[in-house]
């Protein structure tokens, strides 16, 4: 339980340390976590991701917004932080649930 805790707080602080930093191009990291990858997969390789953060980090994130899609290639969402309000959008540019690899694509702007 704790490996699972710890590993959606890793993934939520990645997330918004790429919008933090302007210096920041890559994000790639690997964490052993003691559940099944399909479980893992279910939340990250979705949208359920996206709604857990918002949910979670009500004092960080003032919303999500499903701009276009579905969770598949081509979804758009636009995060919007509460220190300073600035927010993020990013479009998911690929899902590959075989290989269980999502890759999105973002940008930063300023409400």
């Amino acid at each position: 339980m704790v490996k699972q805790i710890s590993f959606f707080f890793f993934l939520l602080f990645s997330w918004y340390m790429v919008v933090e930093s302007q210096e920041l191009k890559h994000l790639t990291n690997e964490l052993e976590v003691n559940v099944p990858a399909s479980n893992v997969w279910k939340l990250y390789g979705s949208l359920g991701f996206s709604m857990l953060a918002a949910q979670e980090l009500k004092n960080m994130i003032l919303s999500v917004q499903i701009l276009k899609g579905d969770g598949e290639v081509g979804t758009i969402l636009k995060v919007t932080f509460v220190p300073g309000n600035s927010s993020y959008t990013e479009r998911f540019t690929m899902v590959d649930d075989e290989k269980r690899v999502k890759w999105q694509k973002g940008w930063k702007e300023d409400v």
